[in-house]
């Protein structure tokens, strides 16, 4: 499925959803498995939301969406 990574950082990437729930659905997602968000580096967690932000920039310059959902699956 590599052909849906838009992007590898140093803890985490960012790719598209293979079964979006809508338009844009995209991922950051790091590369330890955990199954608690407080267990992660700090470096790792600042990553994440540094990748969220990419795309949240990416999607408002691609779709120019009313708004956007941010959510976590733990």
């Amino acid at each position: 499925m590599s052909r849906l990574v838009l992007y590898r950082g140093t803890h985490a990437l960012l790719m598209l959803n293979l079964y979006p729930y809508a338009a844009g659905h995209s991922m950051a997602v790091p590369y330890a498995h955990t199954a608690d968000l407080d267990t992660l580096a700090p470096a790792v967690r600042a990553e994440l939301m540094d990748l969220s932000a990419l795309a949240i920039t990416a999607t408002r310059s691609a779709y120019r969406p009313d708004g956007f959902n941010v959510g976590m699956n733990l």
